[in-house]
């Protein structure tokens, strides 16, 4: 249940409503985001084990892009992008300098970019 972003979900066998609706891998994004934040920042204590055992897989689990199909056209639309890469980046300069809480304001995050 790690890859959550490889499999077909419901929206995705549904066609996305005709390419009028959001894909749900997009609105999962953020959440599994968020969940990574709490494992990377604790991945030298109570995180540990989850860290080091998704640490090798981290393009599989947290995809740059994702294909969107509707009306029979698929497209590559941009998923987390560099998003895992500057979370890692903001949290290890959160440690270096001594800070505290959360790393990122991930729910003003978009899609795919690090821009809020």
């Amino acid at each position: 249940a790690i890859k959550v972003f490889h499999g077909s979900l419901s929206c995705c066998r549904l066609g996305h409503a005709g390419g009028t609706a959001c894909c749900d891998k997009e609105e999962l994004m953020l959440p599994m985001l968020g969940l990574y934040a709490e494992i990377y920042a604790k991945r030298d204590g109570a995180c540990k084990r989850i860290n080091d055992a998704i640490e090798g897989h981290l393009d599989e689990i947290f995809p740059r892009t994702f294909e969107y199909c509707a009306n029979g056209t698929t497209v590559q639309k941009l998923l987390f992008g560099d998003l895992v890469t500057v979370l890692r980046h903001d949290i290890d300069q959160a440690v270096a300098g001594g800070r505290t809480g959360r790393p990122l304001q991930i729910g003003k995050l978009q899609q795919g970019t690090s821009k809020a």
